[in-house]
């Protein structure tokens, strides 16, 4: 029976071979899982970091379409103002003439109500 066993020499030799065998596939192995875990959580991070890109670009747009609406309100503000600007200065010369003729007038009415004193004054005597 002793000469179908090999020696104990042998035995330890072919464990340690074994045991390192099966220590390298399992240090390779946990290698390839942490690999593959760091690829996906890659993946996933350039995935949440594009989606948070994509809203930052939708947030800027809905800002440019904001300021651009204002700017068209201000345009239309500073358009109105400048209709009610003219409409004043037209109001403004009209009344301006309006006095200018109601001075005339009334420089006139003196000088005829002068005229008239004085008429009544030369038939008096």
């Amino acid at each position: 029976m002793r000469a179908c066993q090999s020696p104990p020499e042998q035995t330890v030799v072919h464990s340690l071979a074994l045991h390192t065998i099966i220590y390298a596939w399992a240090c390779f192995g946990i290698f390839t899982i942490g690999l593959i875990a760091y690829n996906v959580g890659q993946y996933f991070n350039t995935k949440a970091v594009t989606m948070q890109a994509r809203a930052k670009q939708e947030t800027a747009g809905a800002a440019t379409q904001q300021i651009a609406i204002g700017l068209d309100a201000n345009r239309c503000h500073k358009m109105e103002c400048q209709c009610l600007r003219k409409a004043l200065d037209g109001e403004r010369e009209r009344r301006e003439s309006v006095e200018r003729q109601l001075t005339e007038h009334i420089r006139t009415t003196d000088i005829r109500l002068s005229l008239l004193e004085q008429t009544i004054k030369n038939l008096k005597k």
